[in-house]
């Protein structure tokens, strides 16, 4: 079973293919276009949930958190 950190590879790598690509949709592949548009991402729908990149460069996204339920580890979230 996947924990929290494959899916937030998971989403990395998914919001820098959509930066890429709307990068590319203006004419610009260059690292510094790239950067741009990964700055520019708004409520990106990751496996995760939803991620914004905010000015500082950090992602904004669900807090996953973990519960033990009857010796079973529940992943859940404080934002849903």
């Amino acid at each position: 079973m996947p924990t929290q950190y494959e899916g937030m590879g998971y989403d990395a790598i998914y919001v820098l293919a959509d930066a890429i690509k709307r990068a590319a949709a203006k004419g610009s592949v260059t690292g510094r276009a790239i950067r741009d548009e990964i700055f520019q991402t708004r409520d990106f729908e990751g496996a995760t949930g939803p991620i914004t990149i905010l000015p500082n460069g950090d992602a904004q996204r669900p807090l996953p958190l973990a519960e033990l339920v009857g010796g079973v580890v529940r992943l859940d979230s404080l934002l849903k």
